[in-house]
């Protein structure tokens, strides 16, 4: 929570190494939390961001609930702004129920301090869960992240909260990214589908379950004293 924290700097003697860490190696949790920056900070490997001291979860994890985090910086488009977030057991970065305009930029997710050697984090590079409007990347220069040898695909958008129009919205601005770009690199999105629902209907009467009961989901509209009415939704 809070307005305007900074963590890290843009100078090597404002770099934290957060790493071994049992759970996440960074957490903005619920809010209101508002333009803070996190910038070149070396999360989840060693002090020269050459090898895995992984926290066990994500590197970066973001969530609110309430959609009240907004106006934050993962990184920056200068060199000195760029956070390694890699070799951490989770996602490196993870947007859950956060607010709009949130940036991450300017990074290397799952390489080594060159950008070269694979330091993949366990899961996805970055994943936005029922989180609008934010961007990973840019089209000016410096804006780019290097997303790279994560276990679990590039960036991870969850499509079992949200609408249509949201995540269309995400798959629009990394295709206007991309397609700025010169140096021929491309990105991997994994685009996390909803599986079927069951849907259980009103009862008809409360049914009181004993040992031995056999109580039948039945996909029908009229359902008996012992049936309970069942749809399945796509």
């Amino acid at each position: 929570a809070g307005n305007g924290h900074l963590i890290g700097g843009t100078t090597a003697a404002a770099r934290n190494v957060i790493s071994g860490n049992g759970a996440q190696g960074l957490q903005v949790l619920l809010g209101p939390a508002l333009n803070h920056l996190i910038q070149g900070n070396f999360i989840g490997t060693n002090a020269e961001g050459t090898a895995d001291l992984g926290n066990l979860s994500d590197g970066i994890f973001m969530l609110s609930g309430i959609t009240n985090i907004m106006n934050c910086t993962v990184g920056g488009t200068t060199a000195g702004a760029r956070n390694i977030i890699s070799a951490n057991g989770g996602v490196g970065v993870e947007f859950l129920t956060v607010g709009t305009s949130n940036l991450v930029q300017g990074n290397f997710i799952g390489t080594d301090v060159t950008g070269a050697i694979d330091l993949g984090n366990d899961l996805s590079g970055v994943a936005l869960t029922e989180a609008a409007n934010n961007t990973v990347g840019g089209t000016v220069p410096g804006a780019g992240n290097v997303i790279s040898g994560n276990g679990n695909g590039g960036v991870r958008i969850n499509s079992s909260h949200g609408t249509p129009e949201i995540r269309e919205s995400w798959i629009r601005r990394l295709h206007q990214v991309l397609a700025s770009r010169t140096d021929g690199r491309s990105c991997a999105v994994l685009v996390d589908l909803r599986g079927p629902r069951i849907r259980v209907g009103a009862l008809a009467e409360p049914i009181t379950l004993m040992a031995g009961s056999t109580v039948t989901f039945a996909p029908v509209e009229t359902c008996a004293a012992d049936e309970i009415l069942t749809g399945w939704v796509a």
